[in-house]
């Protein structure tokens, strides 16, 4: 399952200080100890010694009502003097060499492959096991412990034996086999009925140390999807990350890229952990770069099908995914760089490393909500929670893309052109003073020959910044604007250009360059309107349209 970050990355800087200055955004399972069970019951059974002495003297050898039969039956399980039915544990190696089990759910086989050392599933052999699971597994087979015996001569159909619910057989390491039959549940509950081949009568068993004999073979295979890739122990700044996601498929119908910030994206994205790629290259906001930053492994709660048939992957709809995901993880780093002098800090540098790569589809989800998926060099379908998975592939360009229009150094802005249909076109020029401390000397604005107040029109850049997105726009507006911006960088290169058109009285859609299209409040725009007024006719500039 989805891990959770050591820090979210919530950046709680203020957006629109980058009008002014730059902003630097800073930036296994334990080994199971395995216990002695022939010794642990050993001790146990000292220790209850005087107790089970008395014990003995009620313990009936008539057999206990089947289900149904409430006659002789107790009104809750006694508890079990543990009788060992038989122990083949080793102190060292490996005491079963194969289990072969034929339940109600499937029928399997787990044998020992000498070649590599592990445990493989007869006919699957290309699937990983789930270490814990074998382990439970082959510890019970080599220790059949009982709780009691409940008749020396065995009538099998009353106690469900003559149709077992599951036959267990086991080889051990001396040759030497074994076969449990598992039958009818105790009417009290938490035992089942058993025989073992080659000793008399029937006993009980705790339904907990039967429960693995019970499952089907699917259960056994490792359900690990993605590992979080691992910081190198000097590393006081890494953590593991989804550095980079492309999502295709049916749900995502024009591919959507987004990828941990690197210092290549300059100035401009410095506020953001995340950036979008494509369609457009936009900074991710605060929300969904938290929940991108929390997902860098995956674990899923089953397998569903081993080596599926074409027929079954297409009824799980892999024919036709709903999403595909192209994910690489790394763990990420950052480190300062020489400084050139004392009073310098040096430049922030992120840098990645122990990258893997991977592909996930997800065909359809379950009748539960569960997300169908494979992974690519896993011939199986498993089943994720959709909670577990959400966080990536339910992003869209809209649920992740910022909210401001855009957020961009005003050092970095060489001219803004502003047209509104109740004031025509005006064209601001913006001279960047070098080495200049006072804020209001160090921009200088002008419309041909009339300067401005810069003060005024850093408000004025802030409340253009901080037009926001509301909703994604399926179509293109088919009439004319009333407001467009367009922003030009110190090169002279268009940044942004955008017309805002009226659609109710409470929206406007708007359109840019790059055809990226949105809807945004109608009030924002008509402030801003009035603020460009009031900055040409040399008034004070409202951030705030409630004033």
């Amino acid at each position: 399952m989805m891990e959770e970050n050591k820090q979210p990355l919530e950046n709680t800087e203020d957006k629109y200080s980058a009008f002014d200055e730059p902003i630097r955004h800073t930036e296994t399972k334990s080994p199971k100890k395995k216990g002695n069970k022939r010794t642990r019951t050993l001790l146990f059974t000292a220790a209850g010694a005087l107790v089970l002495a008395a014990a003995v003297l009620v313990v009936t050898l008539l057999p206990v009502a089947p289900t149904g039969d409430s006659g002789s039956a107790s009104s809750a399980p006694q508890e079990p003097s543990s009788i060992t039915l038989l122990d083949k544990t080793l102190e060292e190696g490996v005491a079963v060499t194969k289990i072969e089990i034929k339940n109600k759910e499937d029928e399997f086989v787990v044998y020992y492959e000498e070649s590599d050392k592990t445990y493989r599933l007869q006919g699957y052999a290309d699937l990983l096991l789930e270490a814990d699971g074998v382990d439970s597994l082959t510890e019970s087979a080599a220790f059949i412990r009982a709780g009691e015996q409940v008749n020396e001569v065995a009538d099998l159909a009353t106690f469900g034996l003559d149709k077992p619910i599951a036959t267990v057989t086991v080889t051990y390491h001396d040759k030497s086999t074994a076969t449990l039959s598992i039958g009818k549940e105790t009417p009290t509950g938490g035992h089942y009925y058993v025989s073992l081949q080659g000793r008399d009568g029937v006993y009980m068993c705790s339904s907990d140390s039967l429960s693995c004999f019970l499952a089907d073979g699917a259960s056994y295979v490792n359900t690990t999807l993605l590992t979080a890739p691992t910081v190198k122990q000097d590393d006081s700044t890494g953590s593991p990350s989804l550095r980079e996601v492309t999502l295709s498929g049916r749900s995502h119908p024009e591919p959507l890229t987004i990828r941990r910030r690197v210092n290549a994206d300059g100035d401009e994205m410095l506020y953001y952990t995340y950036v979008i790629s494509e369609p457009y290259k936009r900074g991710v906001s605060d929300e969904a770069a938290n929940q991108l930053a929390t997902f860098y492994s995956l674990t899923a709660s089953r397998a569903v099908v081993l080596h599926p048939t074409a027929e079954q992957l297409k009824t799980f709809g892999f024919d036709n995914p709903l999403t595909v995901m192209n994910l690489t993880l790394s763990v990420v780093s950052t480190v300062k760089s020489n400084a050139s002098s004392d009073s310098e800090e040096g430049e922030e540098i992120i840098d990645f490393y122990n990258t893997t790569k991977a592909t996930l589809t997800i065909g359809d989800k379950d009748d539960e909500g569960n997300y169908l998926v494979m992974l690519d060099g896993i011939n199986a379908v498993f089943a994720v929670p959709a909670a577990n998975l959400a966080a990536v592939a339910e992003r869209t360009y809209d649920n992740t893309v910022t909210d401001l229009l855009y957020l961009k150094n005003v050092q970095e802005v060489g001219r803004i052109d502003l047209f509104a249909a109740d004031m025509g076109k005006h064209s601001f020029t913006l001279t960047h003073v070098k080495n200049e401390d006072d804020r209001d000397k160090s921009l200088i604005v002008k419309e041909g020959d009339k300067q401005y107040s810069t003060p005024e029109f850093r408000d004025l850049y802030q409340l253009m910044m901080s037009i926001e997105r509301y909703d994604g726009l399926n179509m293109a507006p088919d009439i004319d604007p009333e407001l467009g911006i367009d922003i030009y960088d110190v090169d002279g290169e268009l940044y942004l250009s955008a017309q805002f058109y009226p659609a109710s009285g409470s929206l406007y859609h708007v359109r840019t360059s790059e055809g990226e299209l949105f809807v945004t409040s109608a009030s924002n725009i008509t402030h801003f309107v009035k603020q460009v007024e009031n900055f040409l006719n040399g008034k004070d500039v409202l951030l705030s349209n409630n004033v």
